[in-house]
């Protein structure tokens, strides 16, 4: 049985490769290190006079500058602006679950802040809807109860409420505060 020789020549190049950055780092902290007098941040406590005497060498590091910019955003602010005019169209919010609806159901649109309505561990309301969605529960009408969700930032999802651009039957956002909001908004 033959041996293959061991690639000696990649295996030299590779250890060679790290000496060379290992090197170069330790002359890298050592010029550091005798720049700012040996102090090497978050290696300990200092006493009050050794931050007091080192101070000045950090501060002069500092590189200060009395040049401030002056920028100025053209902002218009015209108070005839409607909000529902500012929102995109409503279908630019996905129903990640959509069940078909037929004549005999009664279906329920949620919207739903994303980290309720992803997938896994953030898709918990989509798994309860589409369980719910395929038990068939009937009304006592007859009729079939359906939920749709709609994946919607829970921001996005008050501003179309507070506008009435489009009003779903429940809301379901990250926080409360949202829902306090809208509530405000009749």
């Amino acid at each position: 049985m033959a041996r293959s020789k061991p690639k000696s020549k990649s295996q030299f190049k590779k250890i060679l490769g790290i000496a060379v950055v290992v090197g170069i780092g330790v002359l890298v902290a050592n010029a550091y290190l005798e720049k700012n007098g040996g102090f090497l941040p978050g290696t300990g406590d200092l006493s009050y006079d050794e931050a007091a005497s080192r101070l000045p060498g950090v501060l002069d590091d500092v590189d200060w500058s009395e040049n401030f910019v002056q920028r100025r955003a053209n902002i218009d602010l015209v108070q005839d602006a409607d909000l529902k005019d500012t929102l995109p169209d409503i279908g630019q919010f996905s129903l990640v679950v959509s069940p078909p609806i037929s004549s005999n159901d009664v279906a329920v649109e949620i919207f739903v802040s994303s980290e309720k309505s992803g997938k896994g561990t953030d898709g918990w309301m989509v798994e309860t809807a589409r369980a719910f969605n395929d038990a068939a529960k009937r009304l006592s009408s007859g009729r079939v109860a359906k939920i749709k969700i709609r994946k919607i930032a829970s921001g996005t999802g008050y501003q179309f409420i507070a506008s009435r651009k489009h009003l779903p039957q429940a809301y379901s956002p990250s926080n409360h505060l949202w829902i306090r909001m809208a509530e405000a908004h009749g």
